[in-house]
């Protein structure tokens, strides 16, 4: 079993929000983004029956892609509770997870 300290796991998650920061992934920019997401238009093009020329639709609302970004932005501000997956006939899983957050102080003291 490997140990990590608290300042290791939260290096971790500094780091990598560094890297997505350094990439212009900030989290101002990605509320920018998904805020546009939830106005996004669309254009159709169809082909009618008995016709060789396509016919386009006015801008639509693009629901999907409106829907898609609302329901992440409820799941990133936590106000989706997380999913319930049922399954049918029997699962048998055992998993044990040990995680030991020690202080490096005491880490060096064993």
């Amino acid at each position: 079993m490997t140990e990590i300290t608290k300042e290791q796991a939260n290096a971790a998650v500094s780091s990598n929000e560094q890297v997505f920061d350094a990439a212009g992934l900030t989290d101002e920019y990605m509320a920018k983004k998904l805020k546009a997401l939830t106005g996004a238009m669309e254009t159709k093009a169809q082909i009618p029956k008995g016709s060789k020329e396509f016919v386009y639709s006015k801008n639509l609302k693009a629901h999907d892609i409106r829907y898609k970004a609302l329901e992440l932005t409820y799941k990133l501000k936590g106000k989706v509770p997380a999913e319930k997956h049922e399954h049918g006939g029997v699962i048998d899983t055992n998993v044990h997870i040990d995680v030991n957050f020690v202080d490096s102080d005491d880490k060096h003291q064993s």
